[in-house]
């Protein structure tokens, strides 16, 4: 029987040090890109089911990230909106055109650096 030899993961020390451990193949992590606030993204199971609680999640962090953007892009003074965000939404973010969704986020982010 034929063993797969595996390299052996060091801290970079000594031998064996083939691969330090962020080098391994196919190791290539998604980095985050984003820079804005820390957002999270709630939705009961009262929403739908898994399939559809999850689109929302996908198409609201999309829709949050274009609104922040635009947002930012025309404001100045973000200090207010300094901090963590919770966002839920209606059954109707499944079926609403994407665009309505931004301008939403939009309204909804310049209400707040209204006050």
């Amino acid at each position: 029987m034929t063993y797969l030899a595996s390299p052996t993961v060091t801290d970079g020390e000594g031998p064996g040090n083939d691969w330090p451990r962020n080098e391994w193949p196919g190791n290539e992590w998604p980095r985050n890109e984003w820079q804005g606030p820390k957002v999270a993204y709630a939705f009961s199971r009262r929403f739908g089911k898994a399939v559809q609680r999850n689109r929302a999640r996908r198409r609201l962090r999309d829709a949050f990230a274009r609104g922040w953007s635009e947002h930012a892009e025309g404001n100045t003074n973000m200090s207010p909106l300094d901090g963590a965000f919770l966002l839920s939404g209606h059954r109707t973010l499944l079926t609403a055109p994407f665009e309505a969704v931004v301008s939403d986020v939009v309204a909804c982010l310049n209400k707040l650096t209204a006050r």
